[in-house]
């Protein structure tokens, strides 16, 4: 049986200008950040230093004295936005088409992984037919999203 292969992800310049280099042909598309990937964080300031902690994880307040934080906010957001507005996948020179592969950095955002406390992370990898000109993703959220709990 062949082994499935897996496709490079290209996030950055200086990966890109490298595939160029070495001649590979790259699959360029959009970073479009998903408002469904988020993570919630509290901002306390700490009355003896004088300054804003942050906090990830709900959790972790719990264990704060009052008296020293007090709470000065709280936001969901992206947990990291990308550098740039683009990625490419670097090809295989001899990729077929109908040929399954692994995309190990999926450059569209997909739930991967949800918590209980909210949070919803990447999907970082998931197989893929190449069609001859774009990838289909084989996604579904009951088969690829892992919760959490605790």
């Amino acid at each position: 049986m062949k082994r499935t292969r897996t496709v490079k992800t290209a996030r950055t310049i200086e990966e890109i200008n490298s595939a160029i280099k070495q001649r590979k042909t790259l699959l360029f598309e959009p970073v479009w950040p998903s408002r469904k990937i988020m993570q919630g964080r509290e901002f306390f300031f700490d009355n003896e230093k004088g300054s804003v902690v942050e906090v990830w994880d709900i959790r972790a307040r719990m264990g704060l004295d009052e008296k020293r934080y007090r709470s000065v906010g709280y936001v969901e957001s992206y947990p990291e936005l990308p550098k740039l507005s683009y990625a490419a996948y670097i090809l295989p020179e001899d990729l077929q088409k109908n040929e399954t592969v692994i995309l190990e950095d999926v450059i569209k955002d997909m739930v991967g992984l949800t918590t209980n406390q909210g949070a919803a992370y990447r999907l970082k990898k998931v197989r893929a037919v190449w069609t001859g000109k774009k990838f289909k993703i084989d996604y579904s959220p009951e088969k690829n999203i892992q919760i959490i709990i605790g």
